[in-house]
């Protein structure tokens, strides 16, 4: 059962600028959502610098009936990219051809796929699996295999047949190349993977038709997530191949902000947010806390800028982890109107009364 978890971020529209002065605009509207946990103590609210955001970027708000989403947009025909700097500058992109992006890599006995954030995250076995890569026809007979990966800049195609059944073999139609070799996940299973132990990474992936666009309008080290231009919203595909070139339509608020984007575009960016039983009557609220976001427009790079601002959560629940219903924001105790409305926004949540940032 979801716990009564209330977690609020905040868009801010636009800031006016009249006669050489920025007016502060107040809209502010919460954005909530109820995964398991204890409660947290503080609303959180996003406060964007409407200085740092180009001609025609703007970051609007759609209500959802349980939240309310902060998003970019982008009037203007100069392309707009929400873009992730991975750890270290991806190799592939100048390994794999202008088409392709990956999906694994395998490298010194060890696996890995790429996250949402680009990044490598590691695999639970050494190798990668041969049933990802094989097509089985109706009826009893034998899976098709074909793998086809890149190592060195060099194209390689595995293939052969998976038999069905525990403890089934497979046939590779030719010996593969060192350091490249056939292991068995677990003995007798019948579940085979390719493991490299290798130290040049042997990378397999999607092919597009044409270059992929998140990967070759971006200048090194940067990696597109989303494109938004003349009012359009484009997401970068990874996985499945539905466009000619990566850029898939989808709705505007896509390109949104959330505390989960936060660890995507500004990975490290740690919230003072708290989530534990009984809130101190007297808890310091923290203090509003910057960030920067990188973004590019169109070949320019620059930094989106603004605040976290925290306030105490009106619909903490002091005994959230132990089940037991609490309210404090009205009688004392909880009502039905309290349990049934729990995860929605709260039309009376009000942002913390601080002084514009800007």
């Amino acid at each position: 059962m979801m716990s009564k978890l209330w977690t609020n971020v905040v868009a801010i529209s636009r800031a006016v600028i009249v006669i050489g002065c920025i007016v502060h605009s107040p809209q502010l509207s919460a954005l909530s959502y109820a995964p398991p946990g204890p409660d947290p103590w503080f609303s959180l609210w996003v406060q964007i610098e409407a200085r740092s955001l180009p001609p025609g970027i703007d970051f609007k708000l759609v209500a959802f009936p349980d939240r309310t989403i902060g998003f970019f947009t982008n009037s203007s025909s100069t392309p707009f990219y929400l873009v992730v700097t991975p750890a270290s500058p991806p190799k592939w992109v100048n390994v794999l051809p202008p088409n392709v992006v990956p999906k694994q890599m395998a490298v010194g006995g060890a696996a890995y796929r790429m996250n949402l954030t680009r990044n490598w995250s590691k695999e639970n076995f050494p190798g990668l699996l041969f049933e990802r890569y094989v097509k089985f026809p109706e009826g009893d007979g034998p899976g098709d295999v074909r793998m086809v990966a890149y190592q060195g800049g060099r194209k390689i195609e595995i293939t052969g047949l998976l038999f069905r059944g525990r403890g089934r073999p497979i046939e590779l139609d030719a010996t593969l190349p060192a350091p490249l070799r056939l292991a068995e996940v677990r003995a007798g299973r019948g579940r085979y993977m390719l493991v490299n132990d290798g130290p040049v990474p042997l990378y397999t992936g999607t092919a597009f038709s044409r270059p992929v666009g998140w990967v070759a309008e971006m200048p090194p080290g940067l990696l597109a997530t989303h494109k938004i231009v003349a009012g359009k919203t484009y997401f970068g595909e990874r996985l499945f191949v539905t466009t000619t070139d990566g850029w898939k339509r989808t709705d505007p608020w896509d390109a949104r902000l959330t505390t989960r984007q936060f660890r995507q575009y500004m990975p490290g960016f740690e919230f003072k947010q708290v989530s534990r039983d009984n809130r101190p009557a007297d808890v310091t609220i923290p203090d509003p806390q910057p960030f920067e976001m990188t973004a590019l427009f169109g070949k320019q790079r620059i930094i989106i800028r603004g605040h976290v601002l925290y306030d105490l959560n009106p619909n903490y629940n002091p005994l959230a982890s132990e089940g037991k219903p609490a309210c404090l924001s009205c009688t004392g105790s909880m009502c039905d109107e309290c349990v049934n409305n729990r995860s929605s926004p709260n039309p009376a949540l009000k942002p913390p009364n601080y002084p514009p940032t800007y």
